[in-house]
């Protein structure tokens, strides 16, 4: 019997169509590298987490032992620039918390996590409010508070509600300070915080003392020293009577005043808080020259605060400031011009000083808007090249399809020709 010679090479054909079909089916579906990192990074990271706020010193030491971040996955990359941004806030390195942050949104935005991007705005909105970079706190204290809403994160609502009215208040937008204010007071009632329901009251006796409603003031800042005094709060204590002796200081009830002055001097002698003490030390001088009183006391007074300033014992320039003032007003009128100088001299670089810090918040205000609207064009073309990659995709699919079906009708086409001038079989004859 003669032997069929073509069937395999129709054979050989259909294993090459499977073949381009396999073949598209991988480019469909790529394997994918493993996306799993080492365990030894996961347990690094996780360790990280847990000590950060007590220890940020140990936590960025155990970061470093990631040999190169940036080969994590992105959601673990996310993560590792998250966990050193919190170190860096912890450690109040403004800075390079803001640096870390702005990788970590970044990367969380292209993965979509929500929860992380919460943390991520809550806490570069942090590190700009340490700076006085106000408006750019705020934006990022909003972006995290819409997640936290989404999330249903009320303790990050309740923690950057307040934050928001504290920079209202800061940027004498009143309205919105008192409206946030209001939110975080009901919010730690529901909670039944005492330390956070004194400050709120502390903070909206504030905005009455600022916006000339001192019995309001009044009864805020006294609400607030009652709580701290069930508490026994002393600092809190030391605050509220400062704050109330500033409203009797205001309003020319300059003897209660001054007894409040002094009770809050007391306590914060107690506790050794230079801050306080040199604060409270020029609001009490500058309401006995209100009053007109001794000149000694006044100048014994701002003295005191301008050597807690040469010990470097506080750094608060506005209340450094403020007893150069003074000194250079009481002095100047004892007609000592020469002493009333010096002193005129270093109020106004003071003054130079502070400006020269306000116009740097502004430039880091000016560059996070820069990080911010940089970040959004990042997001929105990464957007837009994922739509492009999937219209790509289909279209190569659709290539592929179309080149197998062309593939298996001409396999097809080849076998119905073959079958149809296939001779017939011969018999050999015996």
């Amino acid at each position: 019997m003669k032997k069929n010679l073509r069937f395999p090479q129709i054979f050989l054909s259909v294993l090459l169509c499977l073949a381009l079909v396999a073949t598209d089916h991988l480019a469909q579906n790529p394997s994918k590298p493993s996306n799993t990192p080492p365990k030894q990074a996961q347990e690094i990271l996780r360790k990280a987490e847990e000590v950060y706020k007590e220890q940020p010193h140990e936590a960025l030491r155990l970061l470093q032992q990631v040999p190169v971040p940036n080969k994590l996955p992105e959601k673990l990359r996310g993560e590792y620039y998250l966990i050193k941004a919190k170190s860096y806030q912890v450690q109040n390195k403004s800075q390079q918390c803001i640096t870390q942050a702005l990788k970590a949104e970044e990367i969380l935005t292209r993965t979509n996590d929500s929860s992380g991007l919460m943390s991520c705005y809550i806490v570069k909105g942090n590190a700009y409010y340490r700076l006085l970079a106000l408006t750019a706190s705020a934006e990022s204290y909003l972006q995290g508070m819409q997640l936290a809403r989404k999330l249903g994160r009320r303790d990050a609502i309740n923690a950057v509600t307040l934050n928001l009215g504290n920079i209202y208040a800061q940027q004498k937008d009143w309205s919105n300070a008192n409206r946030y204010y209001q939110e975080a007071l009901t919010q730690y009632k529901a909670e039944n915080e005492p330390s956070m329901i004194s400050y709120v009251y502390n903070n909206l006796g504030v905005i009455a003392e600022m916006t000339g409603q001192f019995s309001s003031a009044l009864s805020n800042y006294n609400k607030a020293l009652k709580i701290d005094i069930d508490s026994k709060d002393t600092l809190a204590i030391s605050s509220d009577l400062c704050n109330i002796s500033e409203v009797y200081s205001k309003t020319g009830k300059y003897a209660k005043a001054l007894e409040g002055y002094r009770q809050s001097l007391l306590l914060a002698k107690v506790i050794q808080n230079n801050e306080y003490i040199a604060q409270i030390l020029s609001k009490k001088a500058e309401c006995l020259h209100r009053m007109g009183g001794s000149r000694d006391s006044i100048t014994v007074w701002c003295t005191e605060v301008i050597k807690l300033f040469e010990t470097n014992a506080c750094d608060d320039l506005l209340v450094l400031r403020r007893a150069h003032a003074l000194m250079a007003e009481v002095v100047a009128e004892s007609s000592n011009p020469r002493q009333a100088m010096v002193h005129f001299k270093a109020w106004r670089e003071l003054d130079s000083l502070i400006m020269a810090k306000e116009s740097d918040q502004r430039l880091l205000e000016i560059q996070a808007s820069y990080n911010s609207e940089h970040l959004q064009r990042q997001t929105d073309q990464l957007a837009f090249e994922k739509s492009l990659m999937l219209v790509q995709q289909e279209r190569l699919k659709a290539t592929n399809i179309a080149l197998i079906v062309s593939i298996l009708l001409v396999i097809l086409a080849a076998v119905l020709v073959y079958v149809w001038k296939k001779p017939a079989p011969s018999v050999d004859e015996g």
